[in-house]
């Protein structure tokens, strides 16, 4: 059920009505067969053209089209818009259904997903957003746009401004729903170029993105500074394609093309349009047009100004093929004045590439290029021809013509690119009309056809063509359209959207500047923007918003034409939710034109919006005249009619009824009625000496008039007295019946009313908080000639700042410094005097945060250390302001080297921040390595024997962190006698070795030789017994206290020995009586072993007898040696050849004949050591040598032994006392030779020490 009745199915409407409704119903049959727009300009041949519009005509487009909503973004929208439809959104893991999708890109480095259809209710905002400056796709944290503008650009270039993010119109992939998009930021004081996939149904990104775009070629190094991706990308056959030139011109710059497996982002080509110069420039830039491709897979761009030669090519067109190698150049084509064109920067390369279909004629394959010199180039695609030398006709001097054909200013200066439609070519250049160039047997026409009647400012535009096959064609343009000039000259210029008729260019259907109020204001134009046209509607990229256009879907109704009001509702049902305005016409003539915003539940329920559609007026007086009108009421200023409308009316003229009751200084009051229309109100216009001072409806209740007249009595009507009648002079005040001029009863009236003043209040400008800020009023009388006196009062809000009397020029001024930060309203209020009435002004006072820095300083500790105190400063307090700062860093004493902000951290008891801008400076905490301290200990052993147990000490460990040392050395158990490196190495299992600082100190394995043994004191049997000693003991002092020695360390020893046969040489080495041998001493330190025996023969021998003593505190871990005596003895009988000669005798000549016999003799051992360091229990052995001759015979040549060798164990001073051995009476010289054990003395080298008792001589008898 329609409102109003459902009348509006009754009127000439209701088939239109019906048709678009059936018209949404065919189209969403065919939604799943609409346009798609992926890529730039439409297609890789860049025509520019969506043959399948089926919706919008040159019949409907004028008067039907119209803006129907915004969205806003985040930055200029350099990048043409893309249109998908029926993408399934699914926004953070909420599904938001299927939707029709405009994709928008941003200098902001942002991507947005629009509903293409509307933008009520969930639709009005964006279906998704990605930042691509954001971690989640890819970038640093931190990173931001490159800025172009401010004190300290970035990059000083305002081709683009105020930022740098996201240039080129990205492409879209349709089968795997992924957009490639090229992104440009700062991160870590660097600039990075990426190249993002992102999933269109989330603008999550997806694998392989991202990748940074870099590579280095000839030497020449890509700079993401300096190089800008302006062109649009292009997909083909599974590769993306992307271009770059540079920001103004700065070098060093080149132009750069890459070429990137779309499914793993890997590198498959790269390409340098000038490889010889580092900054040769030739970028590839087009004004933003896309890469272009054919269909055998050929890549075509168009370069700017730069170096030419054989490798080189500034001011050239350029093919391209993608090998399994690289990017290469497959042909050229440079115009003769390329020198030229690059001496004055006149780019060929600022206008795009169009590839045109398959043409008849010689040379089928064809593209179409014009840059800033506006000369048209028709260039065989098949054969390009590289440098084109013009002479004597376009590079005819090539059998095969590259130059197909060109025109000579034809166009102005192309930034932009030509489109194409049946067989015809579309430019328009920087200051020029739109000109359509006809096809005909692969030429272009020397003339263009019908021209548009609009111009464009720089840079002219690039068209988009929409079309049903070969019919319907529309020409849409976005730019600068001249309306004016300046008195300078220059060009008034006003941001339109146009559409023109293709086929007829003269026809201008649509013009966004057209339109009443700015309502189709597409918004700040962005240069080189395209439209982009879809399913209907047309989308348009501007500095901060996406504007989009289609067919308005208008549905209203007249309710009710009537001699006392005109109402009814009006709609745009591709506006739900937005008040349209309508125009009251009578008998073709505009007499109103009201909005329709009031509330209407009805309607509200049948559009399923908000319902403020609802318009209604008071019946202008000129239908009142008793003649029959035509009464037409239209939408907007489109000339369609509302339902119902038109409609005749016919109102008897009026009998006016009407009394002026009071005309004063305060108000004017009465009232007004037309005795033909009871019931109904009317209009009052009030006069002032004969001008109209306001329009009044007599509505009010005044039932004193309804009892006179018989019906409702709302016919009152009141106003203030205008502040125009407020000064003092006389004025005629007259009151007249809607516009009639006849006047109401009683009218006019003459009054004087005291002046009315007025106050004007300004202030010394916005203030910074805690800076003092002036107020003046100023009191003006009106037209009285009196100054006014009396006195303001400021007031800030609901406080009072003071009161102040004016001076002689009826001025106050006060002035105060405590306006905290922000918007105040200062309010004047002057209360009058006896000649101006009282009045009050009042002013917005900015008060702008005060700048408050706050810094903290920068400490340092080393690791494992608890943190310092921090400290800062701050400065830019105002007031005294009590506000503090402390300082606080997350790391603690466990918290591993490395930096660490110190955050300030506020205080604010009376809540004064507020006030204040703040900057925060972060300090930064370096924790440093801890010193950390390996000593490898030294050791020493004997030359052939194993390593001792190595070892050392660490020092320095924090946080008990489990960091142990390894000792080790190269020395073998073969390596020779000398000093040898004992090296730490470190183990770290839980990675804390980062945090320290480490000296490592080694230590010195010194290897000895083997002890050379002590010289033989041979024993020489002379009696034939067997000399064969049992056993031998080793007893250890290591010159400790007993309380640090353990008996029980193990011992080892090693026996060498020499044996030969008797009469046989001594051998001159001695052999190792096998391996080393265990002996664990006793309780005593002593242990005894048994000596070897091989056979009858001689023997010399000696032990070397080793303790651990690893485990003693303070002695290093090492094997300290001890060498026994080097002894001598025989097993079975040898005769003695040889007896050493005996010491010169001492003779005792007895005189008195008794018996000189010494009963005993005394061994004393001296080691020239103090008695302390010895033991008077080390064991002795000797044996007596004597002689014995009787008395009267001659004394023998040689000595006898005594036997066995004695045991002597000292006494407690060192001696031992042995009885003399008598044999009877006879003469006696004798000698004793002891030995003592003494390898357990400290300090003393471990051998067996000898001593000789002196030669005695003594008889027995005699």
């Amino acid at each position: 059920m329609l409102p109003s009745g459902g009348t509006m199915c009754c009127n000439r409407h209701c088939s239109n009505w019906v048709a678009a409704t059936l018209f949404f119903l065919i189209s969403s049959v065919w939604l799943n067969g609409q346009v798609t727009v992926t890529t730039y300009h439409n297609d890789n041949a860049r025509t520019g053209v969506n043959a399948n519009e089926t919706i919008l005509t040159p019949n409907n487009v004028p008067g039907q089209f119209g803006k129907l909503f915004s969205q806003l973004v985040d930055g200029y929208v350099y990048a043409q818009p893309l249109y998908v439809p029926n993408v399934h959104i699914v926004d953070h893991g909420v599904d938001k259904g299927i939707h029709n999708v405009v994709f928008v890109a941003t200098e902001g480095d942002s991507v947005y997903a629009f509903d293409a259809d509307g933008n009520a209710g969930a639709n009005a905002g964006p279906l998704w957003t990605a930042s691509l400056i954001d971690t989640l796709h890819g970038a640093a944290a931190g990173a931001t746009t490159v800025t172009t503008q401010g004190s300290n650009p970035d990059i000083n270039c305002e081709d683009l401004v105020p930022q740098v993010g996201i240039t080129s119109t990205p492409v879209i992939d349709p089968v795997s729903n992924t957009m490639f998009v090229e992104a440009k930021s700062k991160e870590n004081g660097g600039f990075v170029h990426r190249l993002h996939a992102l999933d269109i149904t989330t603008g999550n990104e997806k694998s392989p993105g991202p990748t940074v775009i870099t590579a280095t070629v000839n030497g020449i190094t890509f700079d993401p500074l300096h190089q800008l991706n302006r062109p649009g990308l292009l997909l083909l056959n599974g590769t993306i394609y992307i271009g770059y030139g540079s920001h103004c011109d700065f070098t060093p710059y080149n132009g750069w093309l890459f070429a990137y497996d779309a499914a793993t982002f890997t590198r498959k080509g790269v390409f340098v349009t000038t490889p010889d110069s580092p900054a040769g420039a030739g970028a590839i830039w087009m004004s933003g047009a896309g890469i272009a491709a054919d269909n055998a897979g050929n890549i075509f761009a168009a370069t700017g100004n730069g170096h030419f030669n054989a490798s080189d090519f500034g001011d050239s067109i350029l093919k391209l093929s993608l090998n399994p190698q690289n990017l290469s150049l497959a042909d050229s084509f440079t115009p003769f004045n390329q020198a030229d064109l690059d001496l004055i920067d006149n780019d060929l390369g600022s206008g795009g590439v169009l590839l045109l279909p398959d043409q008849p004629g010689t040379y089928p394959h064809l593209l179409v290029q014009a840059g800033k010199e506006g000369r048209i180039y028709l260039v065989n695609r098949d054969h390009m021809g590289g440098y084109c030398n013009y002479s004597p006709g376009p590079c005819s001097s090539d059998p095969i013509p590259p130059l197909v054909q060109e025109l000579p200013s034809a166009v102005q200066g192309m930034w932009s690119m030509p489109s194409y439609w049946n067989n015809t070519v579309y430019f328009w250049g920087a200051g020029d009309v739109l000109k359509p160039f006809f096809l005909t047997n692969g030429q272009l026409g020397a003339m263009p056809g019908a021209t548009s009647p609009e111009s464009y400012d720089f840079p002219g535009s690039t068209v988009s063509i929409s079309a049903n096959g070969s019919t319907n064609g529309i020409a849409w343009s976005l730019g600068k359209k001249k309306i004016g000039t300046n008195p300078n000259g220059t060009w008034i210029t006003v941001n339109v959207l146009q559409a023109h008729d293709a086929g007829n260019a003269t026809t201008t259907l649509y013009s966004s500047d057209k339109r009443a109020n700015h309502m189709d204001d597409p918004g700040s134009y962005v240069k080189f923007s395209v439209p982009t046209v879809a399913n209907g509607r047309v989308y348009v990229g501007t500095t901060s918003q996406l504007a989009v256009y289609g067919l308005h879907n208008y549905s209203g109704h007249l309710d009710h034409p009537g001699c006392d009001h005109i109402v009814g509702w009006a709609a745009d049902k591709n506006r739900l939710n937005t008040v349209i305005n309508v125009t009251i016409y009578d008998n073709g003539i505009a007499v109103a034109t009201v909005l329709a915003n009031a509330f209407r539940a009805d309607v509200g329920t049948f559009l399923g919006d908000n319902g403020l559609h609802g318009f209604g007026i008071l019946t202008p007086a000129s239908f009142l005249d008793g003649l029959t009108h035509q009464v037409s009421v239209r939408y907007e200023d489109s000339g369609i009619e509302l339902g119902a409308s038109p409609v005749s009316l016919t109102c008897p003229a009026p009998n006016y009824a009407g009394y002026l009751e009071h005309a004063g200084c305060d108000n004017i009051a009465g009232w007004a009625a037309n005795r033909n229309r009871l019931n109904s109100a009317i209009s009052v216009t009030i006069y002032d000496n004969g001008a109209a001072l306001a329009t009044l409806l007599a509505n009010g209740s005044r039932p004193d008039v309804g009892a006179a007249l018989g019906d409702n009595g709302l016919h009152g009507f009141g106003m203030q007295t205008p502040a125009s009648l407020l000064d003092g002079r006389s004025h005629q005040v007259s009151a007249k019946f809607e516009n009639t001029g006849t006047e109401l009863w009683t009218s006019p009236v003459s009054f004087t009313c005291p002046a009315a003043s007025s106050v004007a209040i300004t202030s010394s400008g916005n203030s910074i908080y805690g800076r003092s800020v002036a107020f003046t009023a100023r009191v003006s009388g009106g037209g009285s000639a009196a100054i006014p006196t009396g006195a303001i009062t400021f007031m800030n809000g609901n406080q009072v700042l003071g009161t102040v009397q004016l001076d002689g020029s009826a001025q106050a001024s006060i002035s105060t410094t405590f306006l905290s930060a922000g918007t105040h309203v200062i309010a004047a209020s002057y209360g009058g005097d006896s000649a101006f009435l009282a009045s009050s002004a009042q002013i917005t006072q900015v008060v702008t945060p005060a700048a408050l820095s706050v810094t903290a300083s920068a400490a340092s500790r080393l690791y494992g250390a608890v943190n310092p105190v921090f400290t800062g400063t701050i400065s830019g307090l105002q007031n005294n302001d009590n506000i503090t700062a402390t300082y606080q860093s997350a790391a603690t004493a466990a918290s591993p080297v490395g930096t660490y902000a110190i955050t300030p951290v506020l205080s604010d008891p009376n809540g004064l921040l507020g006030n204040y801008t703040v900057t925060l400076q972060n300090g930064t905490l370096s924790v440093t390595p801890a010193p950390l301290q390996v000593v490898a200990n030294n050791k020493t052993r004997l030359y052939s024997y194993g390593t001792p147990a190595l070892d050392g000490t660490i020092s320095g460990l924090r946080n008990g962190d489990n960091i142990q040392a390894q000792y080790s050395t190269i020395a073998t158990a073969q390596s020779a006698v000398g000093s040898y490196p004992i090296t730490s190495t470190l183990s770290d299992p839980n990675n804390k070795l980062g945090n320290y600082s480490v000296t490592q100190v080694n230590g010195t394995l010194s290897i000895i030789p083997l002890p050379t043994p002590l010289p033989p004191n041979p024993v020489y049997p002379t009696d034939g017994t067997l000399h064969v000693p049992s056993s031998f003991t080793l007893r250890w002092n290591d010159g400790l206290d007993t309380s640090r020695r353990n008996p029980l360390w193990p011992v080892t020893y090693y026996i060498y020995y020499k044996f030969w046969a008797y009469g046989a040489a001594e051998p001159a080495s001695y052999a190792l009586d096998g391996n080393g041998q265990a002996c664990n001493a006793d309780s005593t330190g002593a242990c005894t072993r048994a000596v070897p025996s091989i056979g009858d023969g001689n023997y010399r021998w000696y032990v070397v007898a080793s303790m651990d003593v690893s485990a003693s505190t303070g002695v290093a871990n090492s094997i300290l040696s001890t060498q026994g005596n080097a002894g001598y003895f025989t097993v079975g009988y040898q005769p003695i050849s040889t007896i050493p000669a005996p010491l010169p005798p001492n003779p005792v000549y007895p005189t008195d004949g008794t018996l000189q016999v010494p009963s005993s003799f005394t061994l004393r051992w001296n080691d020239g050591l103090d008695a302390s360091r010895r033991n008077p229990a080390w064991p002795v052995t000797y044996n007596i040598y004597y002689k014995f001759w009787s008395f009267g015979s001659t004394e023998p040549t040689s000595y006898t032994v005594d036997g066995s060798p004695h045991a002597c164990n000292p006494d407690s001073t060192g001696a031992c006392i042995r009885p003399v051995p008598s044999i009877g009476n006879g003469n006696y010289r004798w000698y004793v030779v002891a030995n003592m054990d003494v390898s357990q003395s400290t300090g003393v080298a471990n051998s067996v020490l000898s001593t000789q008792g002196s030669v005695a001589f003594f008889t027995v008898g005699q």
